[in-house]
């Protein structure tokens, strides 16, 4: 199973990658909060972190899919 990483892209964003190709996104809110997003910028979910440390490990607990997982659409 390939490995993801959280890369910075900026101050007040990171990426979520898996094999070199962003998989999500962690963007940084006004109260420094940070949330996830999908790849077409829409919201995953309604939970906030304190890192994007932390919301890569939530990402890769619970939301994640596997690799080899049927892809929906």
């Amino acid at each position: 199973m390939s490995e993801t990483k959280v890369e910075r892209y900026n101050g007040d964003a990171y990426n979520i990658t898996r094999d070199g190709e962003v998989i999500a996104l962690v963007n940084r809110l006004t109260s420094n909060r940070w949330i996830l997003k999908d790849t077409n910028d829409q919201r995953i979910g309604s939970r906030t972190f304190e890192s994007p440390k932390e919301a890569h490990a939530y990402f890769v607990e619970e939301i994640q899919p596997a690799p080899d997982a049927p892809r929906m659409g």
